[in-house]
């Protein structure tokens, strides 16, 4: 199992258009996870700036800030069809213009279709799994709410 809650490890996601795809061709993304600090830079280029230059700037310019907003999170990918790179990873965490070029060429792989749904499944990578969800919910002890059950606001003020 992945673990989506530490900052910095990489999780493997695929694209729901690409279900029914043998897994052995399957294309799949590899992307970071993120701090809550740049997951909202992510959420805010994917879903505000990046539709806010296309309607002024123009498609071309929506498409390019979409692009290096995802260039952010993705690490690599496997099985891409297409004129591009078919298979890919990041060589360090350094942001640098080879990866940048890279990630840009998606635009020439995915569809449109395609690109709003990685870019949406990116946003479900950086969400707690199911599994954590029903953790929170459930409020088990190990997760700390039973110890500060009847703590006054006060305490330790």
């Amino acid at each position: 199992m992945q673990n989506r809650a530490c900052p910095g490890s990489v999780t493997t996601i695929s694209l729901p258009s690409h279900k029914d795809l043998p897994d052995k061709t399957r294309p799949a993304f590899h992307a970071r996870i993120l701090t809550a600090r740049q997951d909202a830079e992510m959420r805010q280029a994917l879903f505000m700036d990046a539709p806010n230059k296309a309607v002024n700037e123009g498609p071309k310019a929506g498409l390019d800030a979409t692009l290096e907003a995802l260039a952010g999170v993705i690490v690599g990918w496997d099985n891409l069809p297409g004129g591009v790179v078919t298979k890919y990873q990041r060589k360090s965490n350094k942001e640098d213009k080879v990866h940048v070029q890279r990630v840009t060429e998606l635009a020439d792989a995915l569809s449109s279709t395609e690109l709003t749904e990685l870019s949406y499944e990116l946003i479900q990578a950086q969400s707690p799994s199911e599994d954590d969800r029903k953790k929170l919910e459930s409020g088990s002890p190990s997760d700390g709410a039973a110890s500060a059950t009847g703590a006054s606001p006060d305490a330790g003020a």
